[in-house]
């Protein structure tokens, strides 16, 4: 048979109470009939009641009691104050539970309770359908109440709501009428405010109700604000560098990275720092800002050089809207040379704990979690610097070198006034207003790793205004001089200047042109002037100076160019101001004029040419920018006139040309004049422009028919141009105001009907 741990007896077994007058009550006593300490604890529970809701009918001395030994005993006073039923009459069972934690037994006793009729009013029963209500910050939520009248009269009732912040409410209390035995549903609305307003906690709340004529009666609830926000994480600038300035490149100071954390939730946080970074820089972590200033750029570096690790606690509290800076002070070692060193720093902040009742992953890290910061590392002497220097240096030994196209000792120093290829197209002769003669060599101006540049054939002590070579052997050149001198230079390191000769000083040589047989020179002067020299070497026959003279001839006008014409050179073309263009009979000494548009003082036809195996074919251009082709077949022979067969403006804005020079087969013509440009024309048999092609395509989608070949810098003036075909690529020389010599290469065209490709082997 089992044996009591506990043994209770109440003082009584059925108790009378009238409400609204004194209150009744009765003892009870439990014994420890156990071998141990125990403690003990009274519930009475009457039948019809909430046993979850907290009893506030009956008042129980004590609560609970200490431990007591074995045999022992304790007494306990239950005084009843009210009804447990507000508003019942009759009798009702009260169960008296005696129970012990320590024993793990309980013992229960039954009393019987009769409720008379009151003498005051029936107090009211109140029931919360839940008893913890959740909400977040800036919700607004209600808390419904029920109140019940278990009288049989109405009641006026004042419902108040404390435990809650006076101003989330909004009312406080509500006055209400319930009618007997009938229920009401009453709400309180609540307003949470913001998020740094409102901290994640339980709230407690009671409701009262209070009428005129009875018991007051409350009922307690729970308002949970749940956990709400971020914790904002950031770090700035993102990006530094050492040195921070460029003005103080020798210097290493330390860089500052500002870390920020701000707590915007309504939870109290802990976080931790972690810093992740390469082994070479060092860093250490300040909250004490009076070590920083702040310069003009408004940009913080520290007063000290020597960064020192200090004993800077990385854990952070962060109450609920507080903001926490710290300061990332970094240095690290600079090289000497090299390119620049990029590091990156992961700074991670890591929760340790967050004060709330609720647990809440959203507040399991800030936002966002880490910062990836950049720290770039300039040394002492950059890389591009070195490079840069390099360069430079690089610069000026090729600006000093014989590479140098531009060679301020090389070449020209003062505008070109004549270029004339060799026969082979091997070499270039240039005149200048520098009183020297200039060879270079073709094949190096499509090398920048050689020099063109040959070298001076001699100073002729005046401005060369035009040059040519001697046909057969190109062995000689003569150069006309602005002081009226023609000067013959042997092209061989024996020879050198050979003569020099005039007819009258200071009447300038525009043109000269030599006979086929080179035995004859033709100069065209200032004067209007055109004079014929003995041009041979031949030692034995050898004429100096003046001696040379064997004809010459006066025109009214200035003499610009000259060319032979037709065949057997018994044709001299000569052309010059007011736009005269006259042919010379030198077998008769008769002249004939060739109708060009009527010109003023200041219109001039400066450049002529005759292509070599087409020499009928001539072309001129002018100071008004036209480009005119003659066919001088019938002018020539006979009493026919000189046929115009193309005219064309050679610049858009009606420039000057100055120059114009046919290919040898007659396929091309070169000009170049004041627009700047050299320009390239391909031309039919007839020695035309073609306008439209062989497949009957438009010329405009021909770009080779027309093009700028080369130009001339800031646009100066072209004064002569040149031009050879050499196996499949047509080479374009010129000269020009900007003390240049150049030259051009262009692909040969097949499909004009000129120029063919079974010419190759011939040219």
């Amino acid at each position: 048979m089992k044996t009591n741990l506990i043994t209770t007896d109440i003082s009584t077994t059925e108790l009378t109470f009238k409400p609204g007058e004194s209150a009744v009550s009765f003892e009870i006593n439990a014994i420890n009939y156990s071998d141990r300490f125990a403690s003990f604890q009274v519930e009475v529970l009457a039948a019809g009641t909430d046993e979850n809701l907290a009893p506030n009918w009956y008042i129980l001395s004590p609560e609970i009691c200490t431990k007591k030994p074995p045999g022992d005993s304790t007494q306990f006073l239950v005084k009843i104050i009210d009804s447990p039923l507000p508003g019942f009459v009759g009798q009702m069972n009260l169960t008296v539970r005696v129970f012990s934690i320590e024993l793990q037994e309980e013992t229960r006793q039954l009393l019987r309770l009769n409720i008379l009729e009151g003498s005051g009013g029936v107090g009211l029963k109140l029931t919360l359908p839940v008893q913890e209500f959740q909400a977040y910050p800036l919700q607004q939520i209600k808390i419904p109440v029920q109140v019940y009248n278990p009288s049989s009269q109405p009641a006026n009732a004042v419902l108040k709501l404390t435990g809650i912040n006076p101003t989330w409410l909004i009312e406080e209390q509500q006055l209400i009428q319930i009618p007997s035995r009938f229920r009401v549903d009453a709400v309180f609305w609540c307003q949470i405010p913001d998020i740094i307003q409102t901290k994640s906690q339980v709230q407690p709340f009671t409701i009262t109700a209070i009428i005129t004529n009875g018991l007051s009666r409350q009922i307690t609830g729970n308002l949970l604000i749940l956990p709400q926000g971020i914790v904002e994480f950031r770090c700035f600038p993102q990006e530094r560098r050492i040195p921070s300035r460029r003005r103080f490149f020798w210097r290493s100071d330390p860089v500052i990275f500002h870390i920020e954390i701000k707590n915007c939730s309504n939870v109290s946080q802990i976080f931790q720092l972690q810093i992740n970074c390469s082994d070479k820089i060092k860093y250490e972590l300040k909250s004490d800002l009076s070590l920083l200033i702040q310069d003009k750029k408004k940009s913080i570096e520290p007063l000290n050089n020597d960064v020192e690790i200090n004993d800077f606690d990385p854990t952070i509290d962060l109450d609920i809207g507080e903001t926490n800076q710290i300061l990332l002070i970094t240095k690290i070692k600079r090289h000497w040379l090299g390119r620049i060193r990029k590091f990156l720093i992961e700074v991670t902040t890591i929760q340790t704990q967050h004060l709330s009742s609720v647990s809440d992953s959203r507040l399991s890290s800030t936002s966002p979690p880490n910062q990836i910061l950049k720290l770039k590392v300039l040394p002492f002497i950059p890389l591009g610097l070195i490079l840069t220097g390099s360069v430079v240096l690089l610069g000026l030994l090729w600006w000093f070198s014989a590479l140098n196209p531009y060679h301020p000792s090389l070449g020209h120093k003062k505008p070109v006034n004549s270029v004339q290829f060799d026969g082979l197209a091997s070499t270039i002769m240039s005149g200048s207003n520098d009183q020297t003669i200039a060879e270079w060599k073709v094949t190096n101006f499509f090398n920048d790793l050689h020099n063109q540049f040959i070298g001076k054939i001699g100073n002729t002590k005046k401005a060369v205004r035009v040059l040519r070579y001697r046909p057969v052997d190109n062995n000689m050149i003569a150069a006309g001089l602005e002081n009226g001198e023609i000067q013959l230079w042997g092209l061989t390191e024996e020879t050198g200047l050979i003569d020099t000769f005039s007819i009258n000083k200071d009447d300038r040589v525009f043109a000269l042109e030599f006979s086929q047989d080179s035995q004859t020179l033709f100069s065209g002067h200032g004067s209007g002037l055109v004079v014929q020299w003995d041009a041979s070497l031949q030692r034995d026959q050898m004429t100096k100076g003046s001696d040379r003279l064997s004809k010459k001839k006066q025109f009214d006008f200035a003499v610009y160019d000259l060319s032979f014409v037709g065949k057997d050179n018994r044709h001299l073309a000569v052309v010059g101001r007011y736009n005269q263009f006259l042919i010379w009979n030198l077998d008769q000494n008769k002249t004939f004029k060739v109708p060009y548009p009527t010109g003023g003082q200041d219109d001039y036809i400066l450049s002529v040419d005759v292509a070599e195996i087409a020499p009928d074919i001539l072309a001129t251009g002018d100071n008004q920018g036209n480009i005119t082709i003659w066919n001088m077949k019938n002018c020539l022979d006979s009493s026919g006139e000189c046929e115009v067969i193309d005219r064309w403006q050679g610049s858009k804005m009606g420039e000057a040309v100055r120059s114009v020079s046919f290919s040898d087969n007659g396929c091309y013509l070169a000009s170049g004049g004041d627009d700047g440009k050299v320009m390239l024309w391909a031309l039919t048999s007839e020695g035309k422009r073609p306008l439209t092609m062989p497949d009957g395509s438009s010329i405009e989608n021909n770009l080779g028919i027309k093009q700028e070949v080369s130009h001339s810098y800031l646009q100066k003036k072209i004064n002569s141009v040149d031009v050879k075909i050499v196996d499949k690529n047509i080479l374009i020389a010129s000269g020009g105001d900007d003390n240049q010599v150049r030259i051009a290469q262009t692909k040969r065209i097949f499909n004009l009907g000129c120029d063919f490709r079974n010419n190759l082997e011939i040219e």
